[in-house]
C-alpha cells in the first residue's frame, strides 16, 4: 500500500502488503510534531483522504471503462490536488502502473489497455520535464553517477523512465539507454565513463538468465577493481524474487534506498 500523509499532502512510503497497490493514509514526522503541539487538521484530513483515493479509483475505473479521456492532462489534474512532481511520480504514478499490470496479469484488462495506460504515464513524464526544465541537465549527463537500462529482452521502459525522473529531481546526472542493447554495450559504457553504479530493470521472472548472461559477460571482461554495484528493480523484485548465489547484485524496489547508494558510491 501507498502512504500519504493526511495532512500535508506528502507521499510518506511504501508498506505492507506490498502485493495491495491502493492508496493509504498516515500521518508524516512534521505534521505529528504539528498535532503534538495542538494544532487542528480537522478539516484539511477530511479533504485530502477523500480526493487523493477519488483520483486514483478514477483513474483505475477509466482504463477499466476504455474511456481514456479521464486520463488526459494527468499533470495538471494532480498538481490541482497540491501535490508536488516528486510525490506524483511515485506515490501515484508508480502504483497506478502497478494496479494496472496487475489487472492485466489477472486477465481483468487486455494486453492494448495495459499499453494505452502506459504511454498515457509515458506523456505525463514527458510533461513534467515540461514544468521542469532544470532537470534536463542531469539527464543523458556526460558525467553520470549511474546508468540506467533494462536487462537484454526487457521492452518494459516506463520503470526506468520514473526512476529517471525521481533521480533528476534528486539533482544525480544519469545516463539512460532505452530499450535495452547488447551486454557488450553496456559493458562498454561501463568503461567509458568509469560507472560505479548500474541499475538493470527486470519486468518478468525469466529475465533472470539473462541478468545471469550479462553478469558473466561482465567478470570475463572487466577487472574485479573496476566493477560497477549493480542494483536490479523491477516487477519480479516487488514479488520476492531471489538472485542466485553466483550474481553479485542488490535487489531494490525503494527509490530513496537506490538514490542513497548511487550517492554513497
Amino acid at each position: 500500500m501507498f502512504r500519504w500523509c493526511s495532512f500535508c499532502n506528502k507521499y510518506i512510503s511504501e508498506i505492507e502488503p506490498y502485493e495491495n497497490y491502493s492508496i493509504s493514509h498516515g500521518i508524516c514526522t512534521p505534521c505529528m510534531k504539528e498535532i503534538s503541539r495542538g494544532e487542528s487538521f480537522a478539516d484539511q484530513l477530511i479533504s485530502n483522504n477523500v480526493r487523493i483515493k477519488a483520483f486514483f479509483d478514477e483513474v483505475i475505473r477509466s482504463v477499466l471503462n476504455k474511456d481514456y479521456t479521464k486520463t488526459k492532462g494527468l499533470v495538471n489534474r494532480v498538481e490541482e490536488l497540491q501535490v508536488d512532481h516528486n510525490d506524483m511520480i511515485i506515490g501515484l504514478f508508480q502504483p497506478l502502473l502497478y494496479q494496472i499490470g496487475s489487472l492485466w496479469e489477472h486477465g481483468v484488462i487486455s494486453i492494448s489497455q495495459e499499453h494505452v495506460f502506459t504511454n498515457i504515464i509515458q506523456s505525463a513524464i514527458d510533461n513534467l520535464y515540461i514544468h521542469n526544465p532544470q532537470l534536463t541537465q542531469y539527464l543523458n549527463s556526460s558525467t553520470p553517477k549511474v546508468l540506467l537500462t533494462c536487462v537484454n529482452g526487457n521492452h518494459h521502459t516506463i520503470g526506468i523512465r520514473i526512476l529517471e525522473f525521481y533521480l533528476a529531481m534528486k539533482r544525480i546526472p544519469v545516463l539512460t539507454v532505452l530499450p535495452s542493447i547488447p551486454n557488450m554495450e553496456i559493458i562498454s559504457l561501463i568503461k567509458e565513463y568509469k560507472l560505479k553504479t548500474i541499475g538493470l530493470s527486470i519486468s518478468l521472472p525469466y529475465h533472470l538468465s539473462d541478468v545471469l548472461t550479462f553478469y558473466e559477460q561482465l567478470n570475463q571482461n572487466m577487472d574485479l577493481q573496476e566493477k560497477p554495484g549493480i542494483i536490479i528493480g523491477g516487477f519480479p523484485v516487488r514479488r520476492g524474487l531471489k538472485l542466485p548465489a553466483e550474481i553479485d547484485a542488490t535487489l531494490c524496489n525503494d527509490f530513496k534506498i537506490f538514490s542513497d547508494h548511487v550517492l554513497t558510491k
